[in-house]
């Protein structure tokens, strides 16, 4: 479970960092040079993506303690993104995506 988790956020830490897609795509394509889709990210298994997913998208829902320090994703967005996306597992995608704001968020990636 820590290999699962240890991939997941380099995963997910890189996707935080990278160019969008689209973005990649104009600029290579400016460029005269192939695309290198699929490749920029860690591998990271089919079971994971739903989490990811949703954790890109509750990213701008940030709680902040009173002194201004990053404490986690706000959980009713996480809840509501999990149940709008249909998931087959919500409660262990809900898991993930707190494993992914404890690493990521807490520790000020």
């Amino acid at each position: 479970c820590r290999v699962l988790g240890k991939k997941l956020v380099e995963h997910t830490r890189a996707r935080l960092k990278k160019l969008s897609c689209k973005v990649c795509k104009k600029f290579s394509e400016r460029k005269g040079l192939q695309t290198p889709c699929r490749t920029c990210l860690p591998y990271l298994e089919e079971e994971h993506k739903g989490a990811v997913e949703v954790f890109m998208l509750a990213i701008n829902n940030i709680q902040y303690s009173s002194m201004g320090k990053p404490i986690g994703l706000d959980m009713p967005t996480v809840i509501e993104l999990v149940k709008l996306s249909e998931d087959e597992t919500p409660i262990e995608t809900i898991e993930k995506v707190m494993h992914l704001s404890r690493e990521l968020i807490r520790d000020g990636d």
